[in-house]
């Protein structure tokens, strides 16, 4: 049998640690459209901090996927075509399933602000985000948060740790 899981975070993990503990055998693989194994969104803020360093984001390691025996590709799905039960990658692949979970999870809410898209403007989500904020974090600089859920609040606070000038806003 041929599995495909899209996702690579805490949903996608369990179930593949899950199908596991009832089929060693099948092909598994993992779609992912971030770079390395998975890692802990929650930490981000902290590695913001300084409180931890990059290397403590990691909830996996890749020896965990070869000895959950999960090939993982590095891309993003376009599209899922059920009659033909492949999913086809951003690079033109398809790729075969006989089962598919789909555990994509969660993205930014982003209120329909006018200008809220371009330089300087972040979200806290991924590695990638957290790495173009890091750049921009200066001593006195000023930044706006937009929402108060707990990564927006670590985030502010991160700026806070490094001397910036920090204003929340919050729609409710």
């Amino acid at each position: 049998m041929k599995v495909v899981i899209i996702g690579n975070s805490a949903a996608g993990l369990n179930a593949l640690e899950t199908f596991r503990e009832y089929d060693q055998t099948s092909q598994v693989t993992i779609i992912t459209k971030e770079k390395g194994p998975a890692y802990s969104r929650v930490l981000l803020p902290y590695c913001l901090r300084k409180k931890i360093n990059s290397d403590q984001l990691y909830i996996r390691d890749w020896a965990y996927y070869q000895k959950m025996g999960a090939a993982v590709i590095e891309d993003t799905v376009t599209l899922v075509d059920f009659e033909k039960k492949e999913v086809i990658l951003k690079n033109g692949n398809p790729v075969p399933y006989d089962r598919l979970l789909i555990a994509t999870g969660s993205k930014p809410n982003n209120p329909p602000i006018d200008g809220l898209k371009g330089p300087g403007i972040y979200n806290l989500w991924t590695l990638e985000d957290m790495v173009n904020i890091e750049a921009y974090i200066r001593k006195g600089k000023k930044v706006l948060v937009i929402g108060a859920a707990f990564i927006s609040l670590q985030a502010a606070w991160a700026a806070v740790q490094r001397e910036m000038n920090v204003s929340v806003f919050v729609r409710s």
